[in-house]
């Protein structure tokens, strides 16, 4: 039982870190497309820029500006580390696996 609570408690983080990560990313667009630019820190160090929020896991949503102009917003999930598999994949703006 605690651990089909725990997996329940992992799912729903997920589905909430999916949708805020997406609401993110059209707020960063939205500021940029009034021309902007967003900063590299989350949150940032400006309070005239919007902030990210705290993920499912309590940390900062991660902001990262690309070459190419584009933008990534992540989070290192349950376990706080860059990277990972499965369960301790971390979930982003790039993440096409709506089903994890």
């Amino acid at each position: 039982m605690v651990v089909l609570a725990a997996r329940h408690r992992r799912e729903e983080r997920v589905r909430r870190a999916r949708v805020e990560i997406q609401e993110a990313k059209k707020a960063v667009g939205l500021f940029r497309l009034v021309g902007r630019p967003f900063g590299k820190t989350v949150p940032p160090p400006e309070a005239s820029e919007p902030s990210l929020g705290i993920d499912p896991w309590g940390r900062p949503y991660l902001y990262e500006e690309r070459d190419d102009r584009s933008f990534v917003v992540r989070t290192l999930e349950a376990d706080g580390v860059d990277g990972g598999d499965g369960e301790d994949a971390d979930l982003s703006t790039d993440d096409p696996e709506e089903g994890r």
